[in-house]
């Protein structure tokens, strides 16, 4: 019979992830549903027509919940264990997209939004942390890029639903419906963890090495005495240990250098993910149905076909970047993914500010060609690899499970996700 210890080497690191990935797709198809909602007529008569200002305070009570659930997680990722985090945070995803598909008035929706961005704020801190630690180091490059790929997929799935409901858009399920589907992602996520191992390395904090020992054995299908676990286990062991003597982790240490580089670590991933935040893509993710309505004129459903597609093909450069990264190089992909960037957003500015029809296909051309800077630029560049040789393909809101101090994970990567949603509203 099928039980929670039956998952072992290949089928394990396979379950964490389908859960670490399918978390990552509700993080998407969050930041992907609500750009949609926004214009649909149902949902505009349901809240009396919120103006722009509004509606930008309804996106942005969502990011606040993120920063509050970065905070959290600081606490729930070292004194309930990666696991019960991911359970905590399925938990406010659910009961967030429920009291958003149920809203009938705005205080209801922005609560609903936030309880929702808690869970988001919590995942995109614990789940990354999570999946490194419970997979073979020479597998975490390509593991953890899979969750990339998931992200991306929840944001064209959530575009495609939107679309999808153009056709009845004068019924009230034309937005619950979508706000309520990110309650079912949530359950899906849970209903896995409990299949699944507690990461050993934060076992080991906790005094439980023979807890971790086993899911060691498991992680590498071996048996307990085997020397490659006893090894796993010893380092893990006096890493911790060593931990234990070093300062605890606080605000000093992040701003400390020493032989360890943690200021440096820290810098170098915190800036990352300040260029992401501000290169604009935020604008396009949130916002790209309202633009393409208000700005070139197009119907809700052209819109929402134009977003669906342009999410479609986000997706295509992401795989084709990750594969570039080894054969290009990390700086010239950097610098070619900043320049377009500001290039496609200096074009679509001039089409605009112009206004004639041509100069606005023009414009709409190179929104779409943004994506295909993005994922080449410092949003989805990887590590340097003087600094860990083994992360390939780090997405920038995983970089910093790539350069920070192993005696400070949960400080410091709470510590970014923290900055990461600030910026991020």
């Amino acid at each position: 019979m099928f039980s929670s210890n039956s998952l072992r080497g290949r089928g394990l690191t396979i379950g964490i992830t389908a859960c670490c990935g399918v978390s990552f797709m509700l993080f998407g198809y969050d930041q992907g549903v609500f750009g949609g909602i926004l214009s649909n007529p149902t949902f505009q008569k349901q809240f009396d027509d919120p103006n722009t200002t509004m509606q930008g305070q309804i996106v942005s009570t969502y990011v606040l919940g993120c920063v509050a659930g970065a905070f959290l997680s600081m606490y729930t990722g070292d004194r309930l264990g990666r696991r019960r985090s991911v359970l905590l945070a399925s938990a406010f995803l659910t009961i967030g997209g429920i009291l958003q598909s149920t809203a009938s008035t705005l205080p209801h929706l922005i609560v609903g939004r936030i309880v929702a961005g808690l869970g988001v704020g919590m995942n995109t801190t614990t789940v990354p942390m999570w999946q490194s630690e419970t997979c073979k180091q020479e597998d975490r490059g390509k593991l953890i890029t899979i969750q990339l790929t998931h992200l991306v997929f929840g944001f064209v799935l959530a575009n495609w639903i939107n679309f999808g409901f153009t056709y009845c858009p004068y019924q009230q399920i034309s937005w619950r419906f979508p706000l309520g589907f990110q309650s079912f992602l949530a359950i899906l996520t849970a209903s896995m963890v409990p299949f699944l191992v507690e990461s050993p390395r934060w076992l080991c904090v906790r005094g439980r090495s023979p807890a971790a020992k086993e899911v060691i054995a498991r992680v590498l299908d071996k048996p307990l005495e085997d020397d490659e676990v006893l090894a796993s286990l010893q380092s893990i062991e006096t890493t911790v240990a060593h931990e234990m003597e070093s300062q605890k982790p606080g605000w000093r240490t992040i701003f400390s250098n020493g032989p360890q580089q943690t200021f440096r670590r820290i810098a170098l991933g915190v800036g990352v993910n300040f260029m992401q935040q501000f290169g604009g893509v935020n604008v396009v993710a949130y916002y790209l149905p309202i633009i393409m309505k208000r700005s070139f004129g197009f119907s809700d459903r052209m819109s929402l076909i134009l977003s669906a597609v342009d999410s479609m093909q986000w997706m295509f450069w992401t795989g084709l970047g990750t594969l570039l990264i080894d054969r290009l190089g990390r700086r010239k992909l950097l610098i070619v993914g900043a320049a377009g960037q500001s290039l496609c957003f200096a074009m679509a500015a001039l089409g605009l500010g112009i206004g004639t029809k041509p100069l606005e296909g023009v414009a709409v051309a190179f929104i779409f060609v943004y994506y295909a800077f993005f994922v080449r630029s410092p949003s989805d560049s990887e590590a340097p690899s003087h600094l860990t040789s083994h992360c390939r393909g780090y997405p920038s809101w995983l970089y910093l499970s790539c350069t920070r101090r192993n005696s400070t994970p949960a400080f410091t990567g709470t510590s970014r996700a923290r900055l990461l949603w600030s910026w991020n509203g």
